[in-house]
C-alpha cells in the first residue's frame, strides 16, 4: 500500500461511506466506519508501517481480526510519518486539504498526497510529499480587508491576497481535483476582494459604480469551474495582481476597477458569469484611467482632449470638402473638353483656339487642385506645431492613432482623387488638341486645287459628229 492508495481510499470512503475525516498536521481521525471500512482502512495503515488506534463509539480498543458490525460504528486515528522534518504542512486526503485551506495554516509550503502538479502563489507554495518545492514569497501588499467592507461576523473576505495569486510562472489544471478546490477557493476570495462592499445577510458582493451592482458568490464546484473556463479564471488573476501589485497603489487600483465593473454592463447571473462576460472590459477601461491619472491630467487637459478631438473632427471634414471641390473642378475642365469636342463636330474651330481653351482648363484645374492641397499642408503644420505644446501628455503612439492616422488617410483620399482626375484632364485636353489639327490639316489638303496636288486630269475623248442617213449611204458604197 502507498502513501498515494491510502490518500485515495481516504477520499473514497468520505464520498462514498459518508466518513467524516477531521486530519491536523500530526494525525488523522477518521469516525462512522462500519467492520468494513474500519478493516480496509486499519489494513492500509499496517501495510504501510504506520501506528493507529481503532476504537469504537464507548472508546473500547479493537484489533483488526476482532471487528465486528455489532460493535459499529468505529473510530480509527491513525499518526502520520512526514518523510522529512522541514517544517512543511503535510496532508493526506482532498477533505483536509479542502478544510485547511478554509481554517489557513502559517506553513509556507503545504505537501498534499496525490497532487501531481505543483501550485505556486505569492505567499504559499503547494505540492505532493516528495518533490522539491521552492519559491520567493512576494512582500506583503494591501490587506482586502482594508478596502473591503464587511459588517459580517465570520468574515469572508481574505486577510492576505497573496495566498490566492498564482505566480507568473505557474498553471492550474482545473480537471485535477485538488486544484479544482484551490480554484473554487482563490476565484471566491478574488471576487470578494474587489468589491466595494459585502452586504449584510445573504453575502452578495456591491460595487458601488454608479450605477450601484449587486451579485452573489459563491465558491465554485468543480464542474463549473470547467465550464467557466481557464481564460476567466485566469482574467479574475490578472485583475487582482493589477490591484493589488503594489500596496501604495491598491486603495486608488480599487476603486478605480470596482466602478468599471459596476458599469459594464447589466446583471449576468452570479459574479462568475459576470466577470467572465464584462471583467476584460472593466480591466482594460480601469487600466486607461489609470494613466490618465498618473498623467496628472486634469479638467483643463480633458477639455484639451475634447478640443482636440474637435480639430481632428474638423480636419476630416475640411479635407474631405477640399476632395469633393477638387473632384468638381476636374468635373468642370472635363466638360470644356467635351464642350469643345461636341461644338468642333459641327463647325470648324481653329486648333490654336482649341488648345488655347484646353490649356486654360488645365491650368485652371492644375492651380484648383494644387491649392486645396496647399491647404492640407497648411493644416499638418498647424497640427504638428500644436503637439508638443498643447498635447504633451499624450504618448506618441496614441497621438499618431488618433490624430495622424485619420488625418493621413483623409490626405491619401484627396491625392488619389486629385491625381486620377488632373490625368483625365490632361489626357482629354491633348486627345481634343491632336484631334483638332489633324482634323484641320486633312481639311486643308481636300480642299487644294488638282494642279497643286500634283494629280493629272484624264483626257477628254473629241465630241463624235452625230451620224446621219446619208452618211450610211456613202459608207456602203
Amino acid at each position: 500500500m502507498s502513501l498515494d492508495a491510502l490518500a485515495e481510499l481516504l477520499d473514497t470512503l468520505a464520498s462514498e461511506q459518508g466518513v467524516l475525516i477531521t486530519e491536523t498536521p500530526t494525525c488523522v481521525l477518521t469516525s462512522r466506519l462500519d467492520a468494513c471500512c474500519a478493516g480496509k482502512l486499519a489494513m492500509a495503515v499496517e501495510q504501510l508501517g504506520w501506528c493507529y488506534q481503532l476504537v469504537d463509539s464507548a472508546n473500547n480498543p479493537f484489533t483488526l481480526a476482532s471487528l465486528n458490525d455489532d460493535f459499529a460504528p468505529y473510530r480509527l486515528t491513525l499518526h502520520k510519518v512526514p518523510p522529512r522534518d522541514d517544517g512543511a504542512l503535510y496532508l493526506l486526503s482532498a477533505t483536509a486539504f479542502n478544510d485547511t485551506l478554509i481554517r489557513g495554516d502559517p506553513a509556507d509550503h503545504w505537501r498534499v498526497a496525490r497532487l501531481e502538479q505543483a501550485l505556486i502563489t505569492h505567499g504559499r507554495a503547494y505540492g505532493n510529499w516528495h518533490e522539491p518545492l521552492s519559491f520567493n514569497k512576494a512582500t506583503a501588499t494591501r490587506s482586502p480587508r482594508a478596502l473591503v467592507r464587511e459588517t459580517a461576523v465570520n468574515r469572508r473576505v481574505p486577510e492576505d491576497i497573496r495566498f490566492w495569486l498564482l505566480d507568473e510562472h505557474s498553471h492550474i489544471n482545473l480537471t485535477d481535483p485538488l486544484h479544482a478546490i484551490w480554484a473554487g477557493k482563490a476565484f471566491d476570495a478574488l471576487a470578494r476582494s474587489l468589491a466595494n462592499e459585502q452586504a449584510v445577510g445573504n453575502g452578495a458582493l456591491v460595487f458601488r459604480g454608479p450605477p450601484t451592482l449587486q451579485v452573489q458568490s459563491e465558491e465554485l464546484p468543480p464542474q463549473d469551474l470547467q465550464a467557466l473556463g481557464v481564460e476567466s479564471f485566469m482574467q479574475l488573476q490578472e485583475a487582482a495582481r493589477w490591484v493589488y501589485e503594489w500596496s501604495r497603489e491598491a486603495e486608488l487600483r480599487h476603486a478605480m476597477l470596482s466602478t468599471e465593473i459596476a458599469r459594464s454592463g447589466p446583471v449576468i447571473g452570479d459574479a462568475a458569469q459576470y466577470f467572465a462576460t464584462h471583467l476584460g472590459h472593466a480591466l482594460e477601461g480601469a487600466k486607461v484611467v489609470y494613466q490618465l491619472r498618473m498623467s496628472d491630467l486634469t479638467l483643463d487637459t480633458l477639455n484639451a482632449l475634447s478640443t482636440l478631438r474637435g480639430n481632428v473632427s474638423d480636419d476630416a471634414a475640411r479635407t474631405t470638402e477640399s476632395t469633393q471641390q477638387a473632384l468638381t473642378k476636374v468635373a468642370a475642365a472635363l466638360g470644356v473638353g467635351l464642350t469643345v469636342i461636341a461644338t468642333g463636330i459641327g463647325n470648324d474651330i481653329s486648333p490654336w483656339l482649341v488648345l488655347m481653351a484646353m490649356s486654360v482648363a488645365c491650368v485652371y484645374c492644375f492651380l484648383e487642385l494644387w491649392a486645396g492641397w496647399r491647404l492640407i499642408r497648411i493644416r499638418r503644420s498647424a497640427r504638428d506645431a500644436w503637439h508638443p505644446r498643447f498635447y504633451r501628455f499624450l504618448p506618441s503612439a496614441d497621438y499618431r492613432k488618433m490624430v495622424e492616422r485619420p488625418a493621413q488617410r483623409s490626405e491619401r483620399i484627396y491625392l488619389w482623387a486629385a491625381g486620377v482626375g488632373m490625368g483625365l484632364v490632361v489626357t482629354l485636353s491633348l486627345v481634343v488638341v491632336i484631334c483638332s489639327f489633324y482634323d484641320t490639316q486633312k481639311k486643308s489638303v481636300s480642299d487644294r486645287p488638282a494642279s497643286e496636288r500634283g494629280t493629272q486630269q484624264p483626257e477628254r475623248e473629241a465630241p463624235r459628229k452625230p451620224t446621219t442617213p446619208s452618211t450610211w449611204l456613202a459608207i456602203e458604197q
